[in-house]
Parts: C-alpha cells; structure tokens; sequence
C-alpha cells in the first residue's frame, strides 16, 4: 500500500491559484486552517485572507481537503513561535558583535598589547 503524501497550508495559501494548484496535484491530502467560528471568519476577512474563496476552494477539493480550525490554541501557538523566530533574528544580527567580544575576552593577560 502507498502511504499518502500530505500537505499543509497557511491563512493564506488558497489564495494563489497559480501556486496552489502544484501543492494540489502534488499532495494526497491538504490539511487547510480555516476559522474557528464566525467573528474569527470576519477577522480573516478583515485580514485579506478571503475566507469566501477558501469556501470554495474547499469545496471544489471535496474529501481531499482536510479542513483544520484556526482556532485560538494555534493561534497562541503561532504567536510564541513567532517570538521566538524574532528573538533567534535578532541574536543572528547581533552575533556577530557579541562574537568579537567573546574572542577578545578570551584572551590571556599575555596576550593583550600593552599601552605605551
């Protein structure tokens, strides 16, 4: 038996059909957010993320869609990992300046050039 391939999908991703439809040719199964309740669909309207055409594309996919709610668990989920992903970002600019620090506070009394 071949295992099914499957694919996941952001807020957003339905909305490019030149680069969704690939994903669907190519996946077995589309794990889809879609909102949790309708104040959250009115967010993601506001948002631009077209909740009506996701409908659609939902739709049209049928059974090889899995729709997943985006619900406030993921989205707290989503939050902390994005906190983390800017933290990591800004150490990656500072690593630099604090590596120059660190070679230069490993070095010995010895080594360090006297003032004249």
């Amino acid at each position: 038996m071949t295992r099914e391939r499957w694919g996941t999908f952001s807020v957003i991703d339905h909305k490019d059909t030149s680069a969704f439809i690939p994903e669907v040719l190519l996946y077995d199964r589309l794990v889809i957010p879609v909102p949790y309740n309708e104040k959250d669909r009115q967010r993601w309207a506001t948002e631009g993320w077209d909740p009506d055409l996701l409908d659609k594309r939902l739709e049209t996919l049928g059974d090889l869609a899995v729709p997943s709610k985006w619900d406030e668990v993921q989205q707290q989920a989503f939050a902390q990992r994005m906190e983390n992903f800017r933290l990591d970002a800004k150490n990656i600019v500072e690593l630099p300046y604090q590596v120059t620090r660190m070679i230069l506070a490993d070095r010995t009394e010895s080594s360090v050039p006297t003032r004249h």
